[in-house]
């Protein structure tokens, strides 16, 4: 089954997020760990606050992601709570309820098994 170009989009955007972090820590490492010399510690702490700054940028972009079936933000809710003993996940749209990754047009509007929300 081939995977909606929005899932593919939120699939980049969580790899260039999770890519981000480990630049903004390999680089601290470097940076102030002492055991490099001071040219490429300088050269870390510009990495460092370089990936820090992409990595504030990626964090707002996955956030902001769009839910491929209901057009809006899919991992922020604004107002009342609708789904009654549901829990908040990353794993659904908070506003339709689609589950991460699937195919928004075969997906039936409600989820009937809701026993793996945790």
């Amino acid at each position: 089954m081939p995977v909606p170009a929005a899932w593919r989009d939120y699939y980049l955007r969580e790899w260039t997020a999770f890519i981000l972090l480990r630049c903004v820590l390999v680089s601290a490492v470097f940076a102030w760990s002492g055991r490099t010399s001071p040219d490429v510690a300088a050269t870390a702490e510009y990495a460092f606050y370089g990936s820090l700054i992409g990595l504030a940028i990626a964090l707002v972009r996955l956030a902001a992601f769009r839910c491929p079936r209901c057009g809006r933000v899919y991992s922020v809710r604004l107002g009342a709570w609708p789904h009654g003993d549901r829990k908040p996940s990353s794993r659904h749209c908070l506003n339709c309820w689609l589950p991460k990754w699937a195919d928004p047009r075969r997906v039936p509007g409600e989820v009937l098994d809701e026993s793996d929300d945790w």
